[in-house]
């Protein structure tokens, strides 16, 4: 499991938060894998709708000094990736 800290002031414009990724491998054969990731098991700010409300807005400081109200952005949805690996093995002939 992996955790990933996005503390305050982040690219996303939200309040400081944590996303949970977990991988998981497994070899089939000497020349075949498979390889499961879930992203964002926990479901994080994962809004699939951005909406104008007091929840995301949030205030940025700006160079001229007076701060400006930024809209938050979600981080993504909730995902699980399987790959598969096939590596294909080449003998040469002496």
């Amino acid at each position: 499991m992996n955790p990933t800290y996005y503390g305050p002031n982040n690219s996303y414009f939200v309040p400081a938060f944590t996303i949970f990724d977990a991988h998981v491998g497994y070899p089939i054969t000497k020349n075949f894998s498979l390889t499961g990731t879930f992203r964002n098991m926990l479901g994080t700010n994962d809004r699939a709708v951005t909406l104008w409300n007091d929840y995301n807005i949030f205030p940025q400081p700006t160079l001229f000094g007076s701060p400006g109200l930024t809209l938050g952005e979600a981080y993504g949805p909730r995902a699980f990736i399987l790959k598969r690996r096939l590596q294909d093995v080449i003998r040469s002939r002496r």
